[in-house]
């Protein structure tokens, strides 16, 4: 692994790459997407396959339960976020009479590519794009069982092995951070990223108004 200045270089200049510490919430079933709609902050109605929308999970004073990324899929939902466990716990407690399954499910990983070079590197799998500050930044989810190959071909392309303290470097740079119960929706700049007013109803949603 390179020094922290060669991974900052690598980052800013060319392409990074990683395995963040993310975890997955499989959420399917005929109410999947209802339950959901009436419990998360964004509207998820239309979502194509392979699409990833930010959403919050609220209190219901409006504190930030949890913070992810809903990515629709074949099947149902998949929910990106740090604390899987955690998250599956709150989900299950307000699914009532749902026809749902909720799991927290290992046989997801996440890649993250960052920097300028980014775009351009080629993985096999759900890409989703977006920005780290000013640098380009995609995220590939790929199955756990091929997360090294993924990895070493991210490396063939020209991408160089970063570690979580450069990337956290870089968000905290760039004003990031993990919101979490401390933080309402407004409070942490998420209300234009994960919040929508003409959906209909969610927890915490009087508050936030």
């Amino acid at each position: 692994m390179m020094n922290p200045a060669d991974q900052m270089h690598a980052l800013r200049s060319g392409c990074g790459v990683l395995a963040p510490p993310r975890a997955f919430v499989a959420v399917a079933g005929p109410d999947a997407e209802s339950l959901l709609q009436n419990l998360l902050t964004q509207d998820l109605a239309g979502m194509a396959d392979g699409e990833a929308r930010r959403a919050l999970l609220l209190t219901p004073k409006a504190r930030i339960a949890s913070d992810m990324r809903v990515i629709r899929t074949a099947t149902g939902f998949l929910l990106e976020t740090r604390d899987a466990e955690g998250l599956a716990a709150l989900l299950v407690r307000y699914r009532l009479g749902a026809k749902a399954e909720i799991e927290a499910t290992g046989h997801w990983s996440l890649i993250s590519l960052i920097g300028p070079d980014a775009p351009g590197i080629a993985l096999p799998g759900v890409r989703i794009a977006s920005t780290l500050g000013s640098l380009p930044r995609i995220d590939v989810v790929v199955p756990t069982i091929g997360l090294r190959g993924s990895l070493d071909a991210a490396e063939r392309a020209g991408a160089v092995p970063v570690e979580a303290a450069a990337v956290e470097a870089l968000r905290v740079e760039a004003g990031e951070f993990d919101a979490d119960e401390r933080w309402m929706p407004a409070e942490a700049g998420l209300v234009d990223a994960a919040v929508s007013f003409a959906k209909g109803c969610f927890i915490g949603q009087e508050p936030v108004t």
